[in-house]
């Protein structure tokens, strides 16, 4: 007897086939094997249903696949375990005519969990499929639909996406955010003291004189005369247990940041890695929006922290997290298959390498108990009162914390966050209630308040996460996307919005639905109530047509304010690229009437040509105006 598992990737072939011995056959479908054409809409509108096409590598790997499907007693779909793998192993039972196929998922490739999977199969998950279908149907819509009313209301080579636009508005609205920022000069006081050669400090409390309103101390003079404060009075004390949790194992958007903000990988770059991790089988699957783990994982865990002595230090109960409202949670967190194993023997990458100890670093603390500080604040008040302060004495708090349980800590740092927190104890000393102390020194602060930052990748992912823009499957891929467009840019890490990208948000933005985040978001939990089985395929994809048609017809009776005018015979020009990938702009007359009018462009829009052409003075031909690299 002999069975046929189709996996996606060909790294799995070897291990499964390994694991599952004599008789059984693993082939890999190499991802998707079909998609929409690309030189045509390819939806029937009676029904929303795509006319599907082999993709060119998908036509061999069909062929291959049907000869070895011919033989065999059964055929055992392995794709992955998202809407991805589920609307692969839809395909591949179509292109192959398999009359009862054997759907089955693991979400480690181990021995055990391979073994299990093939022990118990279940039939293709339709709703699954038909919620992947409909996010490609979708984009496709909006792609195909807007893009070209785009194009020709601003004469520029745009295009729209339904996650993609949502996403470019996110930066240009905090481009203009930061270039509108005006700072606010204010100003604080910092009083030194040192009592039994302890040095420690208190801060003025601004909040006595400042409100909603006008949250700063805005004179500098008011800070001057607090500063000369020379003796404070302990007015109370506040002493307590902070406890600090174990970080939670990673989930996509998390690795994803801890990649670039530890390893400098793009989304992309971090997604391959793991997508290398997962197929060797030494991870979890590694594209989930679940932060919790499951029994097996962590009994594994507790195990492998046991064996190396930290046993005091492991959780009475199992560490959970939260999850976001929208999650899908069908897998657990990411994790390692095996705690114990030395990665180097299996993955020579050292970016891979390092990915693999910062999953199971995060993995292993996350069922660590949490770590004890002791907290104190102490409220001080000056001696006199001032006028500045409307008759009042200054308050001033001083804040110290002391480690006095490990935890998680015990065993090893997270090195994968943006801003680390500080270990280091930082004291005050012990007073009794009005005790006097001393000032040593006091000093005027000078701040500013500062602009938003700008958005990194990861920052992006976490905003588009928190706002239901995508799925864990789509956040690498919608960075990609409009950065490759040229409607944003990175520099140092940091999205800025282009003229193209502006111009794309301008022209959508109050004209329609699907670029505003609650549209992006509620399109998103349509498709997640399909994947459960709660709403037909259908109405969402009618409804969202329906809304699109509506908004390009006003569009057409409502053109965009700004379309350039070609000056030789008055039709609209257009945005083009010549074959050396140099935009310009083109009479969109000339196949209708041979207008060959060019213009370069000028940061989005037509060189402006000058009034009368003078004449070349050697050969009387009219001159050009022509932008170089100076000007």
């Amino acid at each position: 007897m002999t069975n046929l598992v189709i996996v996606e990737s060909p790294a799995k072939k070897g291990t499964i086939e390994k694991y599952l011995g004599d008789g059984w056959i693993v082939e890999a479908s190499y991802g998707h094997i079909r998609d929409l054409p690309n030189d045509a809409m390819g939806i029937n509108f009676d029904n929303y249903q795509p006319n599907y096409i082999a993709s060119e590598r998908g036509s061999s790997t069909i062929a291959k696949l049907k000869r070895i499907a011919q033989s065999a007693d059964e055929v055992y779909l392995a794709t992955d375990l998202d809407r991805e793998g589920e609307a692969i192993s839809w395909h591949l039972a179509e292109v192959l005519n398999l009359k009862n196929p054997k759907r089955i998922t693991f979400n480690e490739i181990t021995e055990s969990a391979v073994t299990k999977a093939v022990q118990n199969p279940r039939t293709i998950d339709y709703d699954l499929f038909y919620a992947q279908q409909g996010r490609r149907v979708a984009d496709r819509l909006v792609g195909w639909k807007v893009s070209p009313e785009l194009n020709n209301s601003t004469g520029m080579r745009l295009s729209a996406g339904r996650v993609q636009s949502p996403a470019v508005r996110l930066i240009v609205e905090r481009e203009r955010k930061i270039k509108g920022f005006k700072s606010t000069k204010h100003y604080g006081v910092t009083l030194s003291f040192v009592t039994d050669d302890l040095q420690w400090s208190a801060d003025w409390d601004t909040t006595q004189i400042t409100s909603e309103h006008q949250p700063y101390v805005l004179f500098k003079d008011t800070a001057i005369m607090v500063s000369l404060t020379k003796k404070v009075t302990v007015v109370s004390q506040e002493q307590k247990l902070k406890k600090v949790g174990s970080p939670a194992p990673f989930i996509t958007t998390t690795l994803q940041k801890a990649g670039n903000i530890a390893l400098k990988l793009s989304p992309k770059e971090t997604m391959k890695s793991a997508q290398d991790l997962f197929d060797k089988g030494l991870i979890t699957y590694h594209r989930t929006d679940n932060p919790n783990l499951s029994d097996d994982g962590i009994e594994l865990i507790k195990s492998h922290l046991i064996e190396k002595g930290y046993e005091e230090h492991i959780s009475e109960k199992p560490n959970t997290w939260k999850s976001k409202a929208d999650a899908q949670e069908a897998h657990e967190a990411i994790r390692p298959t095996d705690f114990d194993l030395d990665i180097t023997s299996e993955i020579s990458d050292k970016n891979t390498q390092l990915l693999f100890k910062m999953i199971r670093m995060r993995a292993l603390l996350s069922q660590m108990k949490a770590a004890e500080f002791q907290v104190k604040n102490i409220v001080l008040e000056s001696e006199k009162e001032f006028d500045v302060l409307e008759g009042k004495k200054a308050r001033f708090v001083a804040k110290g914390s002391i480690l006095q349980y490990e935890g998680w800590k015990a065993f090893g740092k997270d090195e994968s966050e943006e801003e680390q927190v500080k270990d280091s104890d930082s004291l005050v000393p012990q007073f009794n209630d009005n005790d006097d102390c001393i000032v040593s020194k006091g000093q005027v602060v000078e701040k500013n308040t500062k602009a938003p930052k700008r958005y990194t990748q990861p920052s992006l992912i976490a905003r588009l996460e928190k706002e239901g823009i995508g799925r864990p499957s789509t956040y690498a891929s919608i960075v990609e996307n409009i950065e490759n467009r040229k409607y944003v840019q990175i520099k140092k890490n940091q999205y800025y919005a282009l003229k193209s990208g502006e111009i794309v948000v301008d022209s959508l933005v109050d004209r329609f639905k699907f670029i505003d985040l609650d549209f992006t978001r509620t399109m998103e939990r349509g498709l997640d109530k399909i994947a459960k089985g709660e709403l037909d395929y259908k109405t969402l994809m009618s409804a969202l047509d329906k809304q699109l048609n509506s908004e390009i017809e006003e569009l057409k009776n409502n053109p965009l304010a700004e379309v350039y005018e070609c000056p030789k015979c008055g039709e609209p020009l257009r945005q083009k690229t010549s074959k050396q990938k140099t935009v310009f702009w083109g009479c969109s007359a000339y196949k209708e009437s041979g207008c060959d009018f060019i213009a370069q462009d000028d940061d989005g829009k037509p060189m402006e040509q000058p009034s009368e052409v003078p004449a070349c003075p050697d050969c009387t031909s009219p001159m050009k105006r022509i932008k170089g690299k100076k000007g």
